[in-house]
């Protein structure tokens, strides 16, 4: 088998790839990858679990499914409309959603 990146050189990795698909083997966790995928700022496709629902607002920081049978549809359209692969809003944005509704979302887990 070929090796692998380690960890700490995955940023580049994410963000030159338009679509970064996260599929999380366990039923209630947020995987650390979703972390290193939103600080360097690139588009999320993710499986849906309540628990990233907290950190990542749906539609606007990840794209979420719910079954696999819908990635197909999702995949196709964005890699027809690249520009529908929403990069990660600034963190600094003082009306976005992090800063009025999630005390514990992501971004307040980095620091600056």
């Amino acid at each position: 088998m070929k090796e692998g990146r380690e960890w700490h050189d995955l940023l580049p990795l994410f963000c030159s790839s338009l679509i970064n698909l996260n599929l999380t083997p366990w039923p209630h966790s947020c995987h650390h990858r979703l972390f290193q995928i939103a600080v360097s700022g690139a588009f999320i496709l993710s499986d849906w679990r309540e628990d990233a629902l907290t950190l990542f607002e749906p539609d606007v920081e990840a794209v979420y499914f719910k079954s696999l049978d819908k990635l197909p549809v999702l995949l196709d359209r964005f890699v027809n409309a690249p520009e529908d692969c929403q990069k990660m809003p600034e963190p600094h944005v003082s009306g976005s959603w992090l800063n009025k509704q999630q005390p514990t979302a992501w971004r307040n887990l980095v620091p600056d």
